[in-house]
């Protein structure tokens, strides 16, 4: 399951990364040399649960198939 946890992971960390980053740039007040890598490294680090739980997800999934 690890491996496909890294698989998601590869899709679902820049994703969320990048989400973080456009909302830090619409708030006028985080968007400095600080706020957007905080963002960023906060949605990198979002990822690794986010990707565990649809690996999870998945494998149940196909259990039941």
């Amino acid at each position: 399951m690890l491996r496909l946890a890294g698989m998601f992971y590869i899709i679902i960390a820049p994703t969320l990364a990048g989400i973080f980053v456009t909302a830090t740039l619409v708030v006028p007040e985080l968007m400095d040399a600080l706020g957007i890598p905080l963002a960023a490294a906060i949605g990198a680090v979002l990822g690794v649960p986010f990707a565990w739980f649809v690996a999870r997800a998945i494998k149940s999934q196909a259990k039941t198939l």
